[in-house]
């Protein structure tokens, strides 16, 4: 039997990286938070149709540390944010060790980007 990939899930964001609307992504994340990204790990690969091309992601997983929360309520200090990497030019968000950033995050069985090219910024120390 032949191995059929899911189209990706929404509009493929190509290059472009939109904005960032601060106001949009609050209203529509269950958390906001700053802390450190503090370890990224490899998953595996994963494969998306786009348009009628299919396509390789690599799925990666970083464990964050929550020092401040702006919205929402964390599980603990440490939470596990999913996101898929390419090896392609992309705007897709993706989080490097040592990154000490500003998320905003969704709920599904593991925390995602709110948006998939604009979910972090640097954080504002001063609050």
């Amino acid at each position: 039997m032949e191995f059929k990939p899911k189209k990706y899930p929404g509009a493929f964001p190509g290059t472009i990286k939109a904005p960032l609307d601060v106001s949009s992504l609050t209203k529509s994340s269950d958390l906001v938070c700053v802390g450190e990204v503090e370890d990224v790990q490899t998953e595996g690969e994963v494969k998306f149709l786009i348009g009628n091309e299919v396509v390789m992601f690599t799925r990666k997983v970083a464990r964050f540390r929550v020092d401040r929360v702006e919205k929402g309520t964390p599980p603990g200090r440490n939470i596990e944010i999913e996101f898929l990497h390419t090896d392609f030019p992309s705007s897709l968000e993706r989080l490097q060790s040592g990154e000490s950033l500003k998320l905003f995050l969704k709920k599904n069985h593991r925390w995602r980007f709110a948006h998939p090219t604009t979910s972090k910024c640097e954080p504002d120390f001063t609050s």
